[in-house]
Order: C-alpha cells, then structure tokens, then sequence
C-alpha cells in the first residue's frame, strides 16, 4: 500500500514539474522514489524514537519506584534494628531484676535460718534453766 502511494505521489510530482529549469528543481523518477522512500525511513525514525522515549520515560519512573521501595525497606530494617536494641535492653535489665531477686532470697533464707537457729537455742536455753 505505501509503495502505491510512493508511486502515485512520484507520478504525480512528475506530471506538476514544468521543463523550466531557471526556477524549479527537476527530479528523476529514480530521484522521487529515493526521497520519497527517505521520508518513508524518517517517519518509521521519529515513531521509533517516540516509542523509545515513551519507554524510557515508563523505565525511568519505575526506577524512581523502586528506589522509594529500596529507602522504605532501609527504613523497616533500621526499626527493626531498634527494636532488637530495646528487646536486649530489656533482657538485661530482667536479668538484673532476677539477679537481684536471687540475691534477696538468698539473704531471706540466711535470716530464715539464723531466726530457726535463734529461736532453738532461746528453747534449748529455757529448756535448761527449766531442768536446773
């Protein structure tokens, strides 16, 4: 089809030149058929680069999506990060807690046993003050 319509402009432009060669440029039909198939070149061209810009247009925003993904992601991995920070900060301190907890009931029992001991001796001493 664009072949015929290459054909019909050339016979076209053929007929329309005059044999006055002062004001007007004359061409070959050789000559009409090679520009005419330039331009055909230039338009599938500029349609090329429009496709190919509307493309890099579409790729580029896609790597401005991604980069947004990429600093949301670094910004959950520095939470998390933080949040393992305050599990530890509170594993310690519950450790401390404990330790000290241990350490109260340690000093409970001694008193525990240092009253039991106490108190047999206080009933060992009456018992023999009794019996003499």
């Amino acid at each position: 089809m664009t072949l015929f319509i290459l054909l019909i402009v050339n016979w076209t432009a053929l007929l329309g030149q005059t044999g006055n060669t002062d004001t007007l440029t004359c061409y070959t039909s050789e000559e009409l058929l090679r520009i005419a198939n330039r331009v055909v070149y230039a338009n599938e061209c500029d349609t090329l680069y429009k496709i190919t810009t509307e493309q890099l247009t579409i790729k580029d925003s896609l790597i401005k999506v991604k980069e947004k993904e990429l600093i949301l992601r670094d910004s959950i991995v520095e939470n998390y990060k933080d949040i393992v920070i305050y599990k530890d900060s509170i594993i310690d301190n519950n450790k401390k807690h404990i330790t000290v907890l241990n350490e109260t009931i340690v000093k409970t029992e001694n008193q525990v046993k240092l009253v039991k001991t106490g108190w047999i001796t206080t009933v060992l001493g009456a018992l023999l003050l009794a019996l003499l």
